[in-house]
């Protein structure tokens, strides 16, 4: 096959790398991830070996504090009936398909490890403008005793340049023609798998180990090992009568042609694309945003070359250039602290130092008034970057300054909400169409008293396939509720008596004091003991005669033998010596 002979999907795949050079992204998306990382200074040339480098990466921090900032609120996919029946039956059908929905996707968040995939998105999101989830059904995956099963759901990201929209000007990703994602694969892993596709012998020789690794955009994506040849292999998704199929191919093979996404015999058909798209800020007729480096590395470069300004100066004035005259040094000048020096010179003098001009405090001043500047604009303050505020802040106050700093990053909030709200879109149609056989589901708000056996039951998604559920996002609390100001807030009821020290214990959080089971223990054995000191007393006092036979304490208008007090006082009063019978 000669090199014109290229796949209809390879074609495809080569107009979208031109799309992202035009935009610029294949320049600009490894400089923001490189200046995110740290690397902020080109390479040093022979006239710039000796200046400073120095790097404050504010860029990583601003970054850093916005993400967590928006993960920090704990959040749930909810599944409810799109419409009630009056049908009782179909009713009760949707009601506990929805139960079952919103459970297992709870249990589904756990296993794929949805925590994990949300903090990549966020940071692709915020340092390039764009961050994606891609989801597939893992067939590896296998489990269950009572209800084996096989498959489950998975996810991954993908970074913006290796992933190519048929309209790159619509931002709504399920009305994309066409999306094609690209990896860089083992060549004998994905020969391997064309031919159990049936490809023939003469078609897997041109599945080989390539050097198109420039088309990599990042410079640790083009170090490749040298005893592992890779070959570029494409995805395409689109829609045949609205059902998602996909093909796979190398530049020259085909190895996978029209194949429906839907599983065979299934009742459910995959009519969503497997993929989320989240913009940071959106950029006008582009699916791909806008995120923090492009408008904060001019600022982040300032302040570093202030910085080694800085540097410089005090470097020259510590070790400042030498002025000999001709034939005023005849010896080497070394670093030996109050080595002399013979100055040769006839008339005057012959060795002396070059003076460097005094930096000015401007410098400092400019570079902190940048940094300020940097934190205004990306609207992170001392609040939202976790900065201690003082102790004579209270509770209120700080509830209102940390309701007003997470302000600059609602609208990016709503934007990560969305694109879990469309993460949970395509989890329902995968479980709709793929889970065709029992497998368990556990109840994940349970009380942690209660039988695990009695929160688990048996969930068939195929079961709920013609049922149509409607889908919302769950907030959890928000961040302005840390735990700082949680442990003031018990503080504050601890001592107007509103709660007492056992219930202040309980509601106190893990992570805050991790020995707080082992203090409550200690508790309970402490209050063990009095309670068996107490029967031991009123059984002693009972035997002698001096308590009534059921053993109750007299109320206030009862009487006590004279010289004992009320049993009141045992626990931690010593009780005074039982006095003898008198004597006739």
């Amino acid at each position: 096959m000669s090199e014109a002979m290229t796949t209809r999907v390879w074609d495809e795949y080569k107009a979208g790398l031109e799309y992202q050079r035009s935009m610029g992204f294949s320049a600009d998306f490894p400089a923001f991830e490189k200046f995110k990382e740290g690397e902020q200074w080109p390479a040093a040339t022979k006239r710039t070996q000796n200046l400073p480098r120095p790097v404050f990466n504010v860029v990583e921090m601003l970054i850093r504090n916005k993400r967590s900032a928006i993960v920090n609120q704990p959040i749930a996919i909810q599944y409810s009936p799109a419409e009630y029946s009056a049908d009782e039956q179909t009713a009760a059908l949707a009601a506990e398909g929805a139960k079952d929905m919103t459970d297992y996707a709870r249990q589904l968040w756990e296993r794929c490890d949805q925590e994990e995939l949300n903090s990549e998105l966020l940071d692709d999101a915020a340092t390039l403008g764009t961050g994606i989830l891609h989801y597939y059904f893992d067939t590896s995956v296998t489990g269950g005793t009572e209800h084996p099963y096989v498959g489950e759901i998975r996810g991954e990201t993908i970074d913006p340049l290796n992933i190519f929209f048929g309209n790159p000007q619509c931002r709504d990703v399920q009305r994309q023609p066409y999306i094609i994602i690209s990896q860089r694969l083992d060549a004998e892993d994905v020969k391997e798998a064309a031919r159990a596709e049936g490809i023939k012998e003469d078609q897997l020789k041109l599945i080989a180990g390539d050097d198109r690794h420039e088309n990599e955009g990042y410079s640790a994506a083009r170090k490749e090992l040298t005893n592992r040849k890779k070959v570029t292999v494409l995805t395409k998704y689109y829609r045949v009568n609205g059902a998602v199929v996909f093909d796979r191919c190398t530049e020259h093979v085909e190895i996978i042609k029209g194949r429906s996404l839907t599983p065979e015999g299934s009742t459910h058909v995959i009519k969503r694309y497997p993929i989320a798209v989240m913009n940071w800020r959106t950029r006008k007729k582009c699916i791909f945003g806008i995120g923090e480096c492009q408008t904060l590395i001019p600022a982040q470069k300032a302040i570093n070359f202030l910085k080694a300004m800085e540097l410089l100066s005090a470097q020259q004035t510590a070790w400042p250039k030498i002025i000999a005259k001709q034939g005023a040094l005849n010896q080497p000048i070394t670093n030996e602290p109050g080595e002399i020096l013979t100055d040769h010179y006839g008339n005057g003098i012959g060795i002396t130092y070059l003076n460097p001009p005094a930096m000015s405090s401007g410098a400092s001043a400019l570079a902190q008034s940048i940094f300020d500047l940097m934190r205004t604009v990306s609207g992170v303050n001392e609040v939202a970057s976790g900065e201690p505020l003082g102790s004579n802040i209270s509770a209120s106050a700080i509830i209102a300054l940390q309701s007003q700093a997470i302000k600059p990053i609602e609208e990016i909030q709503s934007h990560f909400w969305r694109t879990i709200k469309q993460v949970g879109a395509i989890w329902e149609d995968m479980i709709k169409a793929y889970y065709t056989t029992e497998r368990n589901v556990t109840v994940t708000d349970a009380s942690d008293d209660t039988d695990p056996m009695d929160n688990t039951r048996a969930f068939t998604g195929a079961a709920y396939a013609g049922i149509e559920f409607n889908l919302k996002i769950d907030v959890g609390a928000s961040s302005q509720y840390s735990e700082a100001l949680t442990m003031s807030i018990l503080e504050s009821y601890l001592d107007r008596g509103f709660i007492n020290q056992f219930e202040h214990l309980d509601l106190i959080a893990d992570n805050v004091f991790p020995q707080k089971e082992r203090l409550k223990k200690k508790w309970s054995d402490r209050d063990a003991q009095k309670e068996q000191l107490m029967q031991e007393i009123m059984a002693e006092l009972q035997g002698q005669g001096m308590m009534p036979p059921d053993g109750t304490v007299p109320t206030d208008g009862g009487t006590m033998p004279e010289g004992v007090t009320r049993a009141g006082g045992v626990g931690g009063i010593e009780l005074p010596p039982i006095p003898k019978a008198p004597t006739v």
